[in-house]
């Protein structure tokens, strides 16, 4: 792979990790992420970076002995205005947490906080 090509595959990954948080990035928009490079090396780096940011990105939640969807999501939405996350962001958690039971609420938590 030459460095033109290197840069390319960098613009194109900064461009798609700009545009979106990386909680909300599928599993097949990582995957074209990691298809965008041939290389181990880069393959690695983006690895490493979605891992960053979305610990980064990502508020404690202690849902430990809470067992009440509304009282997690109380917590959850705490946690989130401490983070400093916007309102159209929370609000979009919420509409994404509270569509299925308690299990797809759980999953959720896990995907945009560090739960402990």
């Amino acid at each position: 792979m030459n460095p033109q090509q290197l840069l390319i595959i960098k613009c194109r990954l900064r461009a798609m990790l700009l545009r979106k948080e990386p909680q909300e990035l599928t599993d097949a928009e990582i995957a074209q992420l990691k298809a965008l490079a041939s290389d181990e090396d880069i393959q690695e780096a983006i690895k490493k970076s979605l891992e960053e940011q979305g610990k980064a990105n990502k508020p404690e939640l202690k849902i430990t002995g809470v067992d009440s969807k509304v009282a997690i999501l109380r917590k959850a939405r705490r946690a989130a205005i401490k983070a400093g996350w916007t309102g159209e962001q929370i609000d979009g958690f919420v509409h994404k947490a509270q569509g299925g039971d308690y299990g797809r609420l759980l999953q959720m938590c896990e995907a945009y906080f560090n739960v402990v």
